[in-house]
């Protein structure tokens, strides 16, 4: 009796153990997650999300929600490209896109799901790198995978100087921090949902966006929404966002 009760006693304090080890470990990546969050400084786009919330009616674009396009694209991974007037309603679609896919719980795990309005009043989501740091931080907050990829490029950033703290990225660097998220191979189906093109001013910085694009073997797992005015072309989406387009 005196040896099995020890048995228990050692099998215990191993768990426990190994519970202290996973807690600390747990709090490592935790203060690691905030330091990234300060280092790349992205826009807060729940505040976007939240007004359109406040916009959105019981009901709004459910026809769209059921229209077998959307479940094409949603299954198969694809360009999405929606275009209309001013004031037509894109961001409230945008919303219910991402409130949709926000509650999908595929076979492989919950959807990735990261989203960016842009925006002509506010200062901080008119730039490509802000649309990219910002992608980049919301995958990493959803999955250690994630997290990995964007830990390496801030540990491989330079630091000029001799100083503590690496420079911020580039846009070329988080491109390719992007796409190597989105080539990880066995992570749940990501979805990215772009809302109002038009208004972001410095169209000239497309190319940097061009290197996100994956390669074949992982297109069907990842897919992409833009939404935009009438006069955005789907040509210009496609070379500006060459996310998920064909080569």
């Amino acid at each position: 009796m005196v040896v099995a009760q020890t048995h228990k006693d050692a099998a215990r304090a191993r768990s426990d153990i190994q519970q202290m080890l996973a807690d600390q470990e747990a709090k490592n990546r935790e203060n690691s997650r905030i330091k990234l969050w300060k280092w790349l400084s992205p826009p807060n786009v729940s505040t976007d999300h939240e007004l359109a919330r406040g916009r959105h009616h019981p009901g709004t674009a459910r026809w769209f929600l059921r229209d077998d396009l959307f479940e094409v694209w949603k299954r198969e991974g694809s360009l999405f490209w929606i275009n209309g007037k001013p004031g037509s309603g894109k961001t409230i679609l945008s919303f219910a896109i991402i409130e949709e896919l926000s509650r999908l719980r595929p076979q492989d795990g919950v959807a990735m799901v990261a989203y960016f309005y842009f925006s002509f009043q506010d200062a901080g989501k008119h730039s490509l790198r802000n649309l990219l740091s910002s992608l980049v931080m919301q995958l990493s907050l959803k999955s250690d995978n994630y997290y990995d990829v964007l830990a390496k490029l801030y540990e491989s950033a330079p630091r000029l100087n001799g100083s503590k703290y690496p420079d911020p990225p580039t846009t070329s660097a988080l491109s390719r921090c992007l796409r190597e998220m989105l080539e990880l191979p066995g992570t749940a189906p990501k979805y990215i949902i772009v809302d109002a093109l038009d208004e972001c001013p410095l169209l000239s910085q497309h190319r940097a966006l061009c290197e996100t694009r994956p390669s074949n073997s992982s297109r069907n797992s990842s897919s992409l929404a833009l939404m935009g005015c009438a006069y955005v072309s789907l040509a210009a989406a496609r070379t500006i966002f060459g996310l998920l387009s064909r080569p």
